[in-house]
């Protein structure tokens, strides 16, 4: 672990009232040192012959993700072809996506993300055909089957021109707009 120079990254949505605020961050200023980086790939190495399924997750504002870190992980990730990546990571998804193509990746993004990516305007998330056909547009730049969040919409998953609709779960409360 790095002993310097590192936050934990932590973030609040803070609400007024019952409508949620802008997201606010902490520990986002975070740039993994060399010495980091290498340990974080050798730890990661000696797990992933005991994995089945792998999740890769970067929500801070300032990426670990880098290219630094993506070009050596997707060689690492390359030897294990029966792994499952699931990869969540916003804007930097892309430094994923290969090349190497990893027959076991999947991504997660949500509508405005995934607009982003595919440089479009981000359909309402009620709009089934237009969240369908950007999800298409990810998936295929992505290289990789794709969950699309709608927030109380639900979730699409996509894999190729195959788009399945799958509808949120029900629970009493507030829930994550996006």
């Amino acid at each position: 672990a790095q002993s310097s120079q590192w936050e934990t990254l932590t973030y609040m949505k803070p609400h007024v009232a019952a409508e949620e605020q802008a997201r606010v961050d902490f520990g986002g200023a975070n740039r993994l040192l060399p010495a980091t980086l290498e340990a974080l790939l050798q730890a990661l190495a000696n797990a992933l012959p005991k994995l089945d399924f792998l999740v890769i997750n970067q929500q801070g504002p300032a990426p670990l993700l880098t290219d630094a870190l993506a070009t050596p992980l997707l060689r690492l990730l390359a030897g294990y072809p029966h792994l499952i990546v699931v990869v969540d990571a916003r804007e930097q998804a892309l430094s994923l996506a290969g090349p190497p193509h990893l027959p076991g990746l999947h991504f997660r993004l949500n509508r405005q993300e995934c607009a982003r990516l595919a440089q479009r305007s981000a359909p309402e998330s009620g709009d089934l055909d237009g969240c369908a056909q950007l999800a298409q547009a990810g998936s295929a730049l992505l290289g990789a089957p794709l969950v699309l969040t709608r927030g109380e919409c639900g979730t699409l998953a996509c894999a190729g021109q195959t788009v399945t609709a799958l509808p949120a779960p029900t629970f009493p409360g507030p829930r994550d707009p996006v």
